[in-house]
């Protein structure tokens, strides 16, 4: 199979398991907001990303260095995937060990502690999956991560429907989380001996050639955790669990846009790996590509949800988290920035720059540690949302200005105000027509596709690529 069609047949599934586990994310949080309330929902979300903190030392960075080390050599993909999961078991009861030690510390109340406590496992459970997974994008074999992603979420919703139909609480809520997590890592353990036949056996030199190459990108991931998720646990600490519910809130719906992005960045990063040596041209070309894209599709979404918040969050979670809309209206600029930002950082590691990742991701985390310290405190969750804003802009900055010094690829040469022109003459629509959100909605996608075809920023050589990638 050609480049361009094992391309094209990976976007499918990484795009097909993004939007259907987005989906079910989606309906699970709406779900969850309504029947827990703000102040569980908070604590849900607090426990959640808590867990997620100490991801990254359970993940250990490995994730990518296997997706890159196979991508290039895929003969040694035996020994790679032996070592990685015996790293990845050691690195995971590790981080078990730290979240439970902490959470004692900090002196959470008996039942956040406790949560905690049974919910710890979902560190090497998740890890698990996730090393799998990593195969599967290397061997662009995605459609296996599809299904070990999809499968669980669905087991997942329907455990939740029992749950809430028969009233039970949020313990029973984190088993059925856990249960189904585990039901992942099964699914993916299954599909990854179809590829490669390995087992838990050490070779020393893979083993600290792995563990010597997972260095950079753990302090990374680390850092990145602590940026994106900081502001939950500095909001748990100082403003409680209604504040966490009405941000976390806010965060799920743009956070659930992400998967537009992510897909293309997942499927791009081994491709570019391996035109990194080859043909600095065609990386470019890539790269720009996927730039424009994500601009052609994010703009008008983040801008309607600008116009469209009130309605929005009235209408998926109800008056009681009212306070949520302004704090969502701010997230929805962040959803430009990040979008490009997952390009950036698939670029960066592909090229193996990714300490310049790094620095980007320390400059910005600091940048955002300070903001929700001197933010939080006046204007809690409203707060949060206004420091998130600014380090997301911060982290495309700094990607920005590296991949043009030191990998010498020059913006794209498109004209953006195209885009922004046409996302600004769907909101004047939007905001004219007065009638149920769904209707806004379909009115605005038509008239921005209308503007953006009139305007040539989707035109016949865009066609051309598409055609070329399903013909290959």
């Amino acid at each position: 199979m050609s480049t361009a069609k094992s391309v094209a047949k990976n976007t499918f599934f990484v795009a097909f398991s993004n939007i259907a586990a987005k989906i079910i994310a989606f309906i699970i949080a709406i779900y969850l907001a309504r029947y827990l309330g703000v102040e569980d929902f908070g604590k849900y979300n607090f426990i959640i990303t808590y867990l997620l903190l100490f991801g990254f030392i359970a993940g250990f960075g490995l994730d990518s260095v296997v997706i890159r080390d196979i991508s290039k050599k895929p003969d040694e993909a035996n020994r790679i995937m032996s070592n990685a999961s015996i790293i990845r078991i050691l690195t995971s009861l590790i981080a078990m060990l730290l979240a439970i030690i902490t959470i004692r510390a900090l002196k959470y109340p008996a039942d956040t502690i406790f949560y905690i406590q049974l919910l710890s496992a979902i560190l090497m459970i998740q890890g698990l999956s996730y090393l799998f997974e990593s195969l599967f994008q290397a061997k662009m074999k995605m459609e296996y991560a599809a299904l070990s992603i999809i499968v669980p979420k669905i087991i997942f919703v329907i455990a939740l429907y029992w749950i809430i139909r028969i009233n039970l609480g949020l313990k029973e809520i984190l088993l059925a989380y856990l249960f189904s997590e585990f039901t992942r890592t099964i699914i993916s353990f299954l599909y990854s001996k179809k590829i490669v036949k390995y087992r838990l056996q050490i070779d020393r030199v893979t083993f600290q050639d792995l563990f010597r190459k997972s260095l950079p990108f753990v302090i990374g991931y680390g850092l990145l955790i602590l940026y994106n998720r900081f502001d939950i646990l500095m909001l748990s600490i100082m403003q409680g669990d209604f504040a966490v519910g009405y941000y976390a809130a806010a965060y799920k719906l743009t956070e659930s846009v992400l998967f537009i992005p992510g897909a293309l960045a997942a499927t791009l990063m081994p491709v570019m790996a391996r035109q990194i040596d080859i043909n600095k041209e065609k990386l470019a070309y890539m790269y720009n590509l996927g730039v424009k894209y994500i601009l052609m599709l994010i703009l008008p979404i983040s801008i309607g949800g600008v116009i469209l918040g009130n309605e929005i969050i009235y209408m998926i979670y109800k008056e009681e988290f009212v306070n949520s809309v302004m704090v969502f209206k701010i997230l929805t600029f962040t959803i430009i920035f990040n979008s490009l930002i997952s390009i950036q950082t698939a670029l960066l590691v592909a090229a193996n720059k990714q300490q310049l990742n790094n620095i980007s991701v320390s400059a910005c985390a600091i940048i955002n540690i300070i903001l929700n310290l001197i933010l939080i405190p006046q204007y809690s969750y409203v707060g949060a949302g206004i420091a998130t804003l600014i380090s997301v802009v911060c982290l495309y900055l700094f990607g920005f200005y590296f991949i043009h010094r030191d990998l010498m690829i020059q913006a794209l040469k498109m004209d953006i105000f195209k885009y922004i022109f046409a996302s600004i003459g769907m909101g004047v629509v939007v905001i004219n027509v007065n009638m149920h959100l769904i209707i806004q909605i379909i009115t605005g996608t038509i008239v921005y596709v209308l503007i953006v075809l009139m305007l040539k920023g989707f035109d016949r050589e865009d066609i051309k690529l598409i055609k070329n990638l399903k013909g290959r």
